[in-house]
């Protein structure tokens, strides 16, 4: 990976190809932001992870063995919402030393960036083209989606609810498996939130995300039935 700071004249020949996106055949658990569950919930199972600093996190499912995809066909998802770490494809945020300042960076090596086609990253003036402006959208919501974790993560903790996922499923009609090394909300423990609890989390935007998630789990099962669907 090369990441510079993209900027007008370094990188004023340079397109942008989604399609040659690497990062779309990502699979297995992907990272998102809080900011992304109410659409994500219609599609992907939801689970926590832990970070080693003990941060917890969210991730949505898309299969049941390492970077398997169940969703994507041909190199293109079947569902209608792909998550911001996919989308932003090989750009990132980049902060200055100050710290005050976010700008974009770009892996110039990944091969969705290119020095031909139609995807042009900077117009002739040397403005943001249509594309790049997309992708700087989803970068700010990628920003805002950072800095709303930690305050999340600490809510959960305080209010201890989530508990280690145990969870079951059948693949080609043969033995149980069983999904480990993620968390999940404790059912039990969100039905018997104090009012205090429940106002808590209702006056930090977090109780319709959290409502969102148990419904997500919903979604297990398809990935289930398209995962038998390809062992036919």
């Amino acid at each position: 990976m090369k990441t510079k700071i993209l900027n007008n004249v370094d990188h004023s020949d340079l397109s942008y190809d989604p399609k040659l996106n690497s990062h779309r055949l990502m699979g297995g658990a992907i990272p998102i932001f809080i900011n992304e569950v109410i659409q994500a919930r219609k599609y992907y199972p939801i689970l926590f992870y832990k970070t080693d600093q003990g941060v917890y996190k969210l991730a949505a499912i898309t299969g049941f063995e390492k970077n398997e995809n169940i969703l994507v066909s041909n190199g293109d998802w079947q569902d209608n919402y792909v998550p911001l770490c996919i989308e932003k494809g090989p750009f990132s945020i980049i902060k200055n030393k100050a710290g005050d300042e976010l700008q974009i960076g770009i892996d110039v090596s990944d091969v969705s960036i290119t020095k031909e086609g139609d995807g042009q990253l900077f117009k002739e003036s040397g403005g943001l083209s249509d594309g790049l402006l997309k992708i700087k959208t989803i970068l700010n919501e990628i920003h805002f989606g950072l800095e709303q974790e930690i305050g999340f993560s600490n809510a959960l903790i305080e209010i201890d609810l989530l508990e280690p996922a145990e969870i079951q499923y059948d693949v080609g009609g043969k033995n149980k498996h069983v999904m480990q090394g993620f968390y999940i909300i404790n059912i039990s423990k969100f039905n018997s939130l104090s009012k205090e609890e429940l106002s808590f989390l209702y006056a930090n935007a977090y109780l319709g995300i959290l409502y969102a998630i148990i419904h997500s789990m919903d979604n297990f099962q398809k990935l289930v039935d398209l995962k038998n669907k390809r062992l036919i």
